[in-house]
């Protein structure tokens, strides 16, 4: 009998001992030192790292990188010769902070924004930066600055500029900018 009533005893709570768990907690998951892999058709498409990744699952689900994160894409292989390694890094983006929303596969970052081509070695440095992962799109509206390898070198400054690009960098649109394009043997580009 002095047991049952210890069990009991034991296994009660108050309103104050409840008051202890945050509900919001109660919906966030912490995780910390991420790495994380997408892959489509058994083929890896890029691969995150994160230092901490909170994921929130009330209304609608998503996730935030509040400490930066830092994501490389792999070259697809899909229409590569089957020689190619398919762990060759096509692409990165690094940003200081990121946040995922599930349900319209839509990427927002901020704070210092780095996407790097590492095959054509274009970089665009940005102040904030949109993802859309259905479209397989990026663009960015306000300052950035845009550095092709063979010598291009665009900017744009305030809320009428902006920038929209494949996700790789293959192909780009600029809006309002300015900036310097190089011209091979001083023919002017169509």
């Amino acid at each position: 009998m002095f047991i049952l009533i210890l069990f009991v005893t034991a296994c009660s709570n108050t309103k104050k001992d409840l008051s202890i768990f945050d509900q919001k907690k109660l919906n966030q998951e912490d995780i910390i030192n991420v790495v994380s892999y997408l892959s489509q058709g058994g083929l890896n498409k890029a691969r995150l790292t994160a230092p901490l990744m909170v994921r929130y699952t009330s209304d609608s689900v998503r996730v935030e990188f509040t400490r930066g994160l830092h994501t490389e894409f792999f070259l697809d292989s899909a229409t590569q010769p089957t020689f190619i390694d398919t762990n060759v890094v096509e692409s990165h983006i690094t940003a200081k902070y990121g946040r995922y929303t599930e349900f319209n596969n839509l990427v927002y970052l901020k704070d210092s924004v780095v996407c790097y081509n590492t095959i054509k070695q274009d970089t665009l440095w940005c102040d904030e930066l949109w993802w859309n992962q259905n479209e397989q799109r990026i663009y960015t509206t306000g300052n950035f600055r845009f550095k092709t390898f063979r010598g291009d070198n665009m900017y744009g400054r305030g809320p009428t500029s902006g920038f929209s690009a494949k996700q790789d960098l293959s192909e780009y649109t600029l809006y309002n900018s300015k900036g310097v394009i190089a011209s091979p043997n001083g023919v002017l580009p169509n």
